[in-house]
């Protein structure tokens, strides 16, 4: 059993964000019975757990079995750390915001100010409004959802 924690990027309305507890995720699955062939997708939730899941070898092989199989594969917020590893994000249009998008560019992603984009089964997202369910139906063909950063943070009044 694993248990992982997450964080909210919670920027109460000014320039310097803090971090407040997120959701508390017991996983009960044991990596090693994990069959891809019984799943769907695999959406990787951001936080600080990517960046432990990221030196995972088991976690890495999954991710890397969802993509060979065809499966949607999801990276939220810091989520994209996983893909990046996985090299999946190579020369790929991704929403990405913050210091994420360093690590998109190094890795050869093409870096939109978007909420979401679609490159097939690869489904990346700067935050999980981008993936309500709706979100989800609508996606597809490199297509990008939502309206873009800037304009979101013009209508809260952040400029």
């Amino acid at each position: 059993m694993m248990a992982i924690y997450d964080h909210i990027h919670d920027p109460k309305g000014v320039r310097v964000c803090s971090k407040r507890q997120g959701h508390n995720v017991v996983l009960t699955a044991d990596l090693n019975e994990i069959f891809v062939d019984n799943y769907d997708c695999l959406v990787i939730l951001g936080g600080l757990s990517p960046e432990f899941l990221v030196m995972d070898e088991k976690v890495m092989s999954l991710v890397k079995e969802f993509t060979n199989k065809k499966k949607i594969v999801s990276g939220i917020g810091q989520g994209k750390l996983l893909p990046v590893a996985a090299g999946l994000l190579q020369g790929k249009r991704c929403a990405s915001n913050s210091a994420v998008k360093a690590i998109v560019k190094v890795s050869g992603g093409l870096v939109e100010s978007v909420e979401a984009v679609a490159n097939g089964e690869l489904l990346i997202a700067s935050g999980w409004p981008a993936l309500s369910h709706q979100r989800l139906k609508e996606q597809g063909g490199g297509e990008v959802v939502g309206k873009g950063l800037e304009e979101e943070e013009e209508e809260e009044g952040g400029g």
